[in-house]
């Protein structure tokens, strides 16, 4: 089980270095999915967005990545955009 959180977070360091290479604007990135501009991403945002991109996942697998999101702060099931882009931001300066 350990092994496995040590792989997909490698994976998921590895898709925020290629992010990073690219000319994504994070805080548009963030716009494109809060569509209503609220100021913030939802549940049904994230859920909507996904299923735009052909990815159709449970409810569990949608809280799970807003969980990711959120980190450590207490939420509502809200993600802010200081929220967002931590979460999508490099951690480590290696490239992958």
């Amino acid at each position: 089980m350990f092994d496995l959180a040590i792989k997909n977070e490698v994976q998921a360091e590895s898709i925020r270095q290629s992010l990073s290479r690219r000319s994504l604007n994070l805080y548009d990135a963030f716009k494109t999915i809060d569509k209503f501009d609220q100021g913030f991403i939802t549940i049904e945002d994230f859920r909507e967005v996904l299923e735009e991109n052909g990815i159709f996942a449970t409810n569990k697998d949608v809280s799970l990545l807003v969980e990711r999101f959120k980190g450590v702060e207490s939420g509502n099931g809200k993600v802010s955009y200081t929220e967002f882009a931590r979460e999508m931001s490099p951690k480590s300066y290696r490239v992958y």
